[in-house]
């Protein structure tokens, strides 16, 4: 496999935007499974809707992409957005979140301008 680093994405922008473009669709799809599992096993037992709603919300939280590399960053962008769409994160709690990823973006192209 090759690796592809950030000077060398210019030259390969087909295999790395795939590769990105996939770990963003796995994170989203990831946290959105565990959110309506969660839903459906709280509605199983105790048949309570607000309960279900509070549990598929928090699932999607804790199933968030961790901020570890860009791609990572831009999945965690991506679900955020999703889930203030579903409802999951408020809008203005939201914000933040994908503020504070942005400025992680940043600090990333900072580094490697640097190097």
């Amino acid at each position: 496999m090759i690796q592809v680093t950030p000077r060398q994405s210019s030259k390969y922008p087909r295999q790395t935007q795939q590769k990105g473009r996939l770990a963003i669709l796995e994170a989203i799809d990831f946290a959105v499974t565990a959110a309506a599992y969660a839903y459906g096993e709280v509605i199983i037992g105790s048949a309570r809707e607000d309960a279900a709603l509070c549990a598929a919300r928090d699932a999607y939280r804790v199933n968030l992409p961790k901020l570890e590399s860009r791609t990572a960053t831009q999945a965690y962008i991506s679900t955020v957005a999703l889930g203030m769409e579903m409802g999951f994160i408020s809008v203005s709690e939201g914000r933040q979140m994908i503020w504070t990823a942005c400025l992680r973006l940043a600090s990333d192209q900072h580094e490697v301008m640097e190097d």
